[in-house]
């Protein structure tokens, strides 16, 4: 019963968001890049999606991190970003709930001309800084294939985007839906007390932008990771690529092809785990991101 109300729970979220969503429906050229992108908008807008391994979790896990952002135009950003993660019945399908709770950020004079806020903020103060409510995403991951001695972990996953985050008048995010469906083939190889792992990830990736319109993006990914004991350290190299870049003008402004480098480290007391982690941009994604926080797992084998 009580999985059934959080269901319940998560279909009333997903209405509720497309209900919200407030970008202005008003003409615009279609051969003009909207602008809407990782790269002129706050870091926690729409970042390149984290990757998972290719399998799912049996247990339920609470998480909570903060997130420094440390902008390449000299622009600041703090946020808390939780995350909640349960299997559904059974632990080849879970569903998860994240987003970035609330986020505090100050934008650089340098920062205010590239996402052409330098005169909003003479009328408008929250261009300069603020506090913000982020968006919620929603996703159930399917874990389709079981890993063998030749084949691989294989899992399908599904996820919305709300429109809960505000601040699109000071483009901190985006106010509008979106979406992301992925498949994750991952496979590991036990040498010793160390557990080494590959996976690859492709899919869709989705966003409004203006006048109603979206932006498709592919999106795709490569992740490593080691495991020693309590001790799990990934490494992963993730982007999208939009099709504003190809298809509008000029194109050179789009800036919907961010790709992130990402290093995390993670370690095991008992029921908790520590995490720590940095990630870079390395395109069309103009931030440093430094990562703390710690996870608690509930084993409902047990």
């Amino acid at each position: 019963m009580k999985r059934k109300s959080c269901l319940v729970t998560i279909l009333l979220i997903i209405v509720c968001s497309v209900v919200h969503a407030q970008t202005p429906l008003v003409p615009y050229p279609w051969h003009l890049t909207s602008q809407v992108s990782p790269y002129y908008f706050g870091p926690c807008a729409f970042p390149v999606p984290e990757m998972i391994d290719g399998s799912t979790q049996e247990d339920i896990s609470i998480e909570l991190t903060s997130n420094g952002f440390i902008g390449y135009q000299g622009d600041y950003t703090l946020s808390f970003r939780p995350q909640f993660t349960m299997p559904l019945y059974t632990p080849r399908v879970n569903i998860s709930l994240w987003g970035h709770m609330v986020e505090w950020y100050k934008n650089s004079d340098e920062r205010l001309k590239v996402c052409r806020l330098d005169t909003v903020v003479l009328y408008n103060p929250k261009a300069r800084k603020g506090v913000m409510v982020g968006d919620v995403y929603v996703s159930t991951n399917i874990h389709v294939m079981l890993e063998g001695e030749y084949k691989p972990d294989i899992t399908l996953r599904a996820v919305l985007k709300t429109a809960s985050g505000n601040g699109y008048d000071v483009v901190r995010f985006y106010d509008a839906a979106g979406y992301f469906f992925d498949v994750t083939a991952g496979k590991g190889k036990q040498i010793g007390e160390h557990q080494l792992r590959a996976a690859l990830s492709g899919g869709f990736l989705c966003w409004q932008t203006s006048a109603g319109r979206q932006n498709d993006a592919i999106l795709y990914g490569l992740l490593l990771t080691w495991r020693y004991k309590a001790l799990y350290l990934s490494q992963s190299l993730t982007g999208y690529t939009g099709w504003e870049n190809r298809d509008c003008t000029p194109a050179e402004l789009a800036m919907d092809r961010p790709v992130e480098w990402k290093t995390q480290l993670r370690y095991r007391i008992d029921r908790w785990e520590l995490i720590a982690g940095y990630q870079k941009g390395i395109r069309d994604y103009p931030f440093h991101q430094l990562q703390l926080g710690a996870a608690f797992h509930i084993d409902i084998t047990k």
